[in-house]
């Protein structure tokens, strides 16, 4: 069976022969590279069976044209949407380019008075100051290079002009020089600005909070309907579709519910389109959305007994059972969360990992989707509180191609992951688990 991964961290000098060469010995049919590029230099390998792909992820961290690559597990699903996303682009560019429509610029000029242009092509040692002067005589406002992981410019950029002519102005120096490179410019969109940069904007929208990082998109919704449910707001945010446990409604001292929730969003995209609605309304009022940090969300939670738990590349909200016991017997730690692993790893993999301790299939609880996919996580259950903690003593081990990370957690917290409550003895035959 054909299995996919997704490669990160390739140059933008490295081809299609350069992967192969990288995975020699390993099975990648004809047309099986799609070098995607984009802010991660992101490449996706079709290899011909299970046992290529394995193997090939065991090259993770490894050198391509002396750029170290990360490899991830990925799937035919996620590829598609990439390439389909990235051939949408270069249509949009083209078009734009081809005087057949009205560029996205003219049209959005009546909309807007920031408009801005995306940079292609950059020499990497370009500066802040040589772009202005590429654009000499005409007004520009701000820069900014994008970086890759390393801090590295990545050949890409944005200018944002002071006005729509200046942007115009700016259109026209398409494929001109600096130094030996010629310079691709499109326009681009504020949107996009936010999702590459980060950046900040005299419009509204931006003057805003914009979440620095990858575990912060949260917003909080405010003067709710107390009727609201989470599909109500799943419905509002339709294009992030999100889960029940990335929304909470927050509640007040006598357990009531407030006129106020909390949204966690999975990307900055979702994140940025959330925030250009400040105020619309929803359920017959008048709903503000706000940013807010991670500090003051994890605040907001405390008086909850709710906490932020990382899955995939997202975080969720935790919330303690009401059933929470404060039981010494529930705060033992027996338990190892296991993370990193491969989607379809096997429980008997997983005890081949723990060699030498005494665990048994029935110990091993392998998570999934609410689809009965693997999510790449287990729970194992040890025979006492000090087994699992020498057990810990294998964190950070490469196993199947990663680096396993693994946490000691006690009997309540598995079941906060949705794990049934155990006996004194690990019971046998327990079912899938859902995180």
């Amino acid at each position: 069976m054909a299995v996919v991964i997704r490669l990160q961290g390739l140059r933008v000098t490295a081809g299609a022969e350069d992967i192969r060469r990288f995975f020699t010995g390993l099975k990648i049919p004809d047309g099986g590279v799609h070098i995607i590029g984009g802010e991660r230099e992101e490449a996706f390998i079709i290899f011909a069976s299970d046992e290529d792909a394995r193997r090939a992820m065991t090259r993770s961290g490894g050198l391509i044209k002396g750029s170290p690559v990360t490899l991830l597990l990925s799937s035919k699903t996620e590829m598609q949407s990439m390439l389909e996303r990235t051939t949408k682009i270069v249509e949009l560019d083209q078009k734009s380019r081809s005087g057949d429509t009205p560029p996205p610029l003219l049209q959005r000029a009546s909309n807007t008075d920031d408009v801005f242009l995306f940079l292609k092509g950059l020499p990497f040692s370009v500066t802040e100051k040589e772009i202005c002067d590429f654009f000499s005589g005409i007004l520009v406002e701000e820069v900014v290079l994008v970086k890759n992981r390393k801090g590295s410019n990545n050949g890409t950029g944005f200018v944002k002009f002071a006005t729509r002519q200046d942007a115009m102005e700016g259109l026209k120096r398409d494929r001109e020089y600096i130094g030996s490179r010629y310079i691709e410019i499109s326009t681009t969109t504020l949107n996009d600005w936010y999702r590459a940069t980060g950046g900040v904007s005299r419009s509204p929208v931006a003057q805003r909070h914009i979440a620095p990082s990858d575990e912060e998109y949260c917003v909080v919704l405010e003067n709710l309907s107390f009727a609201v449910e989470k599909e109500d707001i799943k419905q509002l945010f339709h294009n992030a579709k999100l889960e029940d446990d990335q929304i909470l409604h927050l509640i007040d001292r006598d357990g009531k519910r407030k006129r106020s929730a909390l949204v966690l969003f999975k990307s900055l995209r979702d994140y940025c389109e959330a925030l250009a609605h400040e105020k619309r309304q929803f359920l017959n009022r008048l709903v503000h959305t706000r940013p807010i940090s991670r500090e003051n969300m994890i605040a907001l939670l405390k008086p909850q007994g709710v906490t932020v738990q990382p899955s995939g590349n997202s975080e969720r909200f935790q919330e303690r059972p009401s059933s929470y016991s404060s039981d010494p017997y529930d705060s033992e730690k027996i338990c190892i969360f296991v993370r990193n692993l491969p989607f379809d790893v096997r429980k008997v993999e997983i005890i081949d990992f723990f060699h030498g301790f005494n665990i048994t299939e029935d110990n091993v609880h392998v998570l999934q989707d609410r689809e009965g996919a693997g999510v790449g996580k287990a729970l194992v259950v040890f025979g006492s509180e000090a087994e699992a903690m020498r057990a810990l003593s294998l964190d950070g081990r490469r196993f199947l191609g990663s680096e396993v990370i693994l946490k000691c957690i006690s009997r309540s917290q598995m079941q906060q992951l949705g794990h049934p409550p155990l006996s004194h003895q690990p019971s046998a035959g327990s079912p899938s688990l859902y995180l």
